[in-house]
C-alpha cells in the first residue's frame, strides 16, 4: 500500500470515529434533554464519515425514525459507495505494458532491480543517472525497454512507480531517489518522463530551480513533453524528443516551451515516422497517429539523442 492511500484511510477511519461520537453525544443529550447537536451538524459528519453515521444511528437507535436521516444517511452511503466504485475502476484502466518481461531481468551488462520506488536499471556506468516519469495512465514497467538500453549504454536509470499511474501526484519523488545515501555516487543527474511524466518532470525541476546544482540535476529530458515555466534564469539543459506523427502531443504549447530554456540549453528533435506511444511497450493510444518506423527504431534513436544529449554536457 502506498503512503498515500495509508494517509487517505487513517484520515477517512478518523472522520467515521468522529461521526460515530457526536451521535452518540447527540443521542446522550437528548436523553437527558440538553443543548442539541444541529441535525444539519449530523448530516454534514454523514457525508465526511458515513459508516460512522450510520453505526451510530444502529448503536444508539438515533434518529432511526427521521426521514431525513433514515432515508437521507443510506442515500449518502450509496452515493460515496458508487463514487469510490466508479474511481478505482478508473485508476485500474491503464495502459498496461507488452512484451517487457525480459526487460525486468538481470542480464550480463545490466542489473535489474525493484526498489522502494520503483525500478532501477545498473549498468556499466558510475555516475550518470536518469530519473524517469511514466506517462499518465501507463503502467510504469512499459518503458523498461528504454530504461534497459539507456543503462547499457552507461546512463543508470531509475524508473519510478506513480500514485494511480500519474507524476502529477508525486512531482517530487526524484528526491527521494537523489537524496537517497545508496546512489550518493551519481554526480550527475538527470531528470524526465514520458508525456504528462515528462511534464511532471520539467514542473519538478522548475520547483527546484534554487537546488538544482546542489541536487546536481543538469538537464531535463522530455519525451513528447514540453516545460511551461520560465527557466532561463538557470543552467539547466533539456532535450525535447518527439515523433513526426504523434497525434496527442499539443505543438502549440511545445512551441511556447521553447522560450523557457536559454537558446543554447535547449535542443529539439524530431523523429521522423515516430508517435506519442512508441516511447513505451504499451500497444496504441487513443488519438495517437500511426507510426511509419518500428517501435524498436524509434527507441534506438530515442537512446542514440538522450547519449549525445548527455555526452555533450
Amino acid at each position: 500500500m502506498s503512503t498515500i492511500a495509508l494517509i487517505i484511510l487513517i484520515v477517512y477511519a478518523v472522520l467515521n470515529v468522529i461521526s460515530f461520537t457526536l451521535y452518540g453525544l447527540d443521542k446522550y443529550k437528548a436523553v437527558r434533554e440538553k443543548w442539541r447537536i444541529p441535525e444539519a451538524s449530523l448530516l454534514i459528519a454523514a457525508v465526511f464519515g458515513v459508516i460512522g453515521a450510520i453505526l451510530g444511528m444502529i448503536v444508539f437507535r438515533h434518529k432511526i425514525r427521521k426521514p431525513k436521516f433514515k432515508i437521507g444517511v443510506p442515500v449518502i452511503f450509496v452515493v460515496e459507495a458508487a463514487v469510490v466504485i466508479a474511481f478505482a475502476v478508473y485508476a485500474n484502466t491503464y495502459s498496461r505494458a507488452v512484451g517487457v518481461e525480459e526487460y525486468l531481468v538481470s542480464g550480463d551488462t545490466v542489473k535489474v532491480s525493484e526498489i522502494n520506488s520503483g525500478w532501477y536499471f545498473d549498468g556499466p556506468g558510475t555516475d550518470v543517472a536518469l530519473i524517469f516519469y511514466p506517462g499518465g495512465k501507463v503502467d510504469t514497467m512499459a518503458y523498461a525497454p528504454l530504461m534497459y538500453a539507456l543503462a547499457e549504454d552507461g546512463i543508470d536509470c531509475f524508473l519510478p512507480d506513480m500514485p494511480l499511474h500519474f507524476a502529477i501526484f508525486a512531482v517530487n519523488k526524484a528526491d527521494s531517489i537523489i537524496t537517497d545515501d545508496a546512489y550518493s555516487g551519481y554526480t550527475n543527474w538527470y531528470v524526465g518522463g514520458h508525456s504528462l511524466g515528462g511534464a511532471s518532470a520539467a514542473l519538478y525541476a522548475a520547483n527546484s530551480k534554487s537546488t538544482l546544482s546542489d541536487k546536481g540535476i543538469r538537464g531535463l529530458v522530455m519525451l513528447a513533453a514540453f516545460e511551461t515555466k520560465d527557466m532561463t534564469d538557470t543552467d539547466i539543459r533539456a532535450l525535447v524528443i518527439y515523433g513526426s506523427n504523434d497525434g496527442v502531443l499539443d505543438m502549440t504549447k511545445l512551441e511556447a516551451g521553447r522560450s523557457c530554456f536559454k537558446e543554447a540549453n535547449y535542443t529539439e528533435i524530431c523523429i521522423d515516422g515516430g508517435n506519442h506511444a512508441q516511447f513505451g511497450l504499451y500497444g496504441k493510444q487513443d488519438g495517437d497517429g500511426e507510426a511509419t518506423i518500428s517501435t524498436d527504431e524509434q527507441l534506438r534513436q530515442t537512446v542514440e539523442y538522450i547519449e549525445e544529449f548527455v555526452e555533450a554536457d
